[in-house]
C-alpha cells in the first residue's frame, strides 16, 4: 500500500492511537485547584510527547438553546 493511502487510513507507521478521558468536578473544588490540576495534566502529557484536545463543560450546558452570556459562564 502506498504511503499516501496509509496516511489517509492511519495505518502502519502513520497510525494514531488515542483514548477518551472523562471526569467530574468535585463539589467545592476551587478555581485555583482546578487550574493547578489542568496545569499538571498538561505537564504530564507534554513530558511524554503526547497531545490532547477537547474541552470541558457540563453536558446539560451543551444542550441549551439560549445564547446568552450567562450560558457561557462556568459555575
Amino acid at each position: 500500500m502506498k504511503k499516501r493511502l496509509r496516511k489517509k487510513k492511519h495505518l502502519g507507521e502513520l497510525k494514531e492511537l488515542g483514548f477518551e478521558v472523562r471526569g467530574d468536578r468535585r463539589p467545592g473544588l476551587s478555581g485555583n485547584d482546578l487550574e493547578a490540576f489542568v496545569d499538571r495534566l498538561i505537564d504530564i502529557v507534554e513530558a511524554r510527547s503526547l497531545a490532547f484536545g477537547g474541552g470541558a463543560g457540563r453536558d446539560d450546558k451543551l444542550d441549551r438553546k439560549d445564547k446568552t452570556e450567562a450560558s457561557h459562564t462556568l459555575p
